[in-house]
């Protein structure tokens, strides 16, 4: 499993790869609980001239360890294929995840993070 402390590497058309984050407070740099919440990946290709190319994809993650702020996201068939109008290697795909919790003081509390992924061409024999 990929962890997104730095910048995380996938191949191209990968599947069964899983995607696993942290989600930590700013501040504190402590785990939040997410127990209740909810975490919503986002991601999009960023083409080879910097510019994002291709639609917004989006997918529900896992809360794999809700207490200590860990979730999930098993990538499925297409999800790392850069769609047909984008010419060349994508250098990366731009991540959004986003986290809905309540935090100790019963306020609902939305987090927004950034992530690189960089996708490599498969190997081919």
């Amino acid at each position: 499993m990929a962890n997104a402390d730095t910048g995380i590497d996938f191949v191209a058309g990968d599947t069964n790869s899983a995607l696993q984050l942290t989600i930590k407070d700013r501040d504190t740099n402590s785990a939040v609980d997410l127990t209740g919440g909810s975490v919503t990946l986002y991601w999009k290709i960023v083409g080879n001239d910097g510019e994002k190319s291709g639609p917004r994809q989006s997918a529900s993650m896992t809360l794999t360890t809700p207490a200590s702020g860990i979730c999930t996201y098993t990538w499925t068939a297409n999800d790392l294929d850069p769609p047909s109008e984008v010419i060349g290697e994508p250098k990366a795909y731009r991540a959004i995840c986003e986290a809905v919790f309540t935090n100790g003081s019963g306020n609902t509390l939305t987090t927004l993070n950034t992530i690189e992924l960089n996708i490599r061409s498969r190997f081919t024999a």
